[in-house]
């Protein structure tokens, strides 16, 4: 459909030299960001304006490079229980969402589909989801262009369970000059705070958020106006 897509990767981080990374087809073929790891489930972000939120189930839980690949397993999308294609552009910071997870079928098609399939199933529409980092049990991820302004969002979401999980929005960017198309997620260590690097026009700042949902300067670009 004219959006670049393709797979997650395996790539063996022990190897002592040039390695081939290994496309685990099962998790996927779509425009993919970011992915995370909790508790034996790959979590993937998709840069795309009307994204989904996916989850790759293996079939076993991985011992070495190469087994998520060959195991194989249950690619899901999430969806917002009781409000099928949930617009995430709507949410109100702090609001919280009960979530399930709907079965892809086809994860591996020849073009762009993967979305099409998920929100035929009600899946929920993000605008592009991209950063993504797991810290204290839960996934935080952000929107790029996501939220009434649209320069940015947070969300968290948490598993709860068999009852497929919650997804609360933590921070929306009121416009530009406060946070601009964050990119690159990374929590802090201790504090819990989410850092987000901007991937917007002119100068960039890395920006971070508390559990609170409050927002401050931390560095800023001073030898470039690039991520």
């Amino acid at each position: 459909t004219g959006v670049p897509h393709g797979y997650s990767f395996e790539v063996d981080a022990h190897a002592d030299g040039p390695v081939d990374p290994i496309p685990i087809t099962s998790a996927g073929r779509f425009a993919h960001e970011a992915c995370t790891w909790l508790d034996g489930v790959l979590y993937e972000t998709e840069d795309q304006g009307n994204a989904a939120f996916y989850r790759f189930l293996p079939r076993r839980r991985p011992r070495e490079s190469g087994d998520l690949a060959s195991f194989g397993g249950m690619l899901e999308a999430l969806v917002v229980r009781g409000r099928p294609n949930f617009d995430a552009n709507t949410a109100v910071p702090g609001q919280t969402f009960q979530v399930e997870w709907v079965r892809i079928e086809e994860p591996n098609p020849p073009t762009n589909t993967v979305r099409v399939e998920a929100q035929s199933k009600g899946a929920a529409i993000f605008d592009r989801t991209e950063g993504a980092w797991t810290a204290d049990d839960r996934i935080y991820f952000d929107c790029t262009t996501g939220g009434e302004a649209q320069a940015g969002q947070l969300w968290e979401y948490r598993p709860r369970g068999g009852d497929g999980g919650e997804l609360k929005l933590i921070y929306e960017s009121p416009g530009a000059a406060e946070l601009d198309s964050p990119d690159n997620v990374v929590v802090v260590p201790h504090t819990g705070d989410v850092w987000l690097q901007e991937d917007g026009g002119g100068e960039q700042f890395i920006r971070g958020v508390t559990r609170r949902g409050e927002i401050y300067d931390f560095a800023r670009t001073v030898l470039n106006n690039t991520e």
